[in-house]
């Protein structure tokens, strides 16, 4: 199977385009191995699309199942005032 070809992305289009809305909160991503490093070509700096449509497939990944987890926790508390309210409710009564 041959690879599919891939586009340099400059970094306005990172920026557009993924979570990073600053330089240094992208570049403080790509220090902690969060994202993926550019290539440095004719000095300009340039992400290969492939590496970064992946990495941001991982991160929406990542968002949504702590927005499950999130609301997870957030029913179960719930349901847990609600037990207690109701509990208490027929403690007075």
């Amino acid at each position: 199977m041959q690879a599919l070809p891939f586009l340099y992305l400059s970094i306005i289009d990172i920026l557009a385009a993924s979570p990073y809305k600053s330089r240094s909160g992208l570049y403080r991503a790509i220090r902690t191995g969060k994202f993926p490093a550019p290539d440095h070509i004719e000095g300009k700096a340039r992400w290969r699309s492939d590496l970064v449509s992946q990495r941001l497939i991982e991160i929406a990944a990542q968002a949504d199942a702590e927005r499950e987890q999130n609301a997870k926790k957030a029913r179960e508390h719930g349901q847990m005032m609600l037990r207690a309210r109701r509990d208490h409710q027929g403690y007075a009564a």
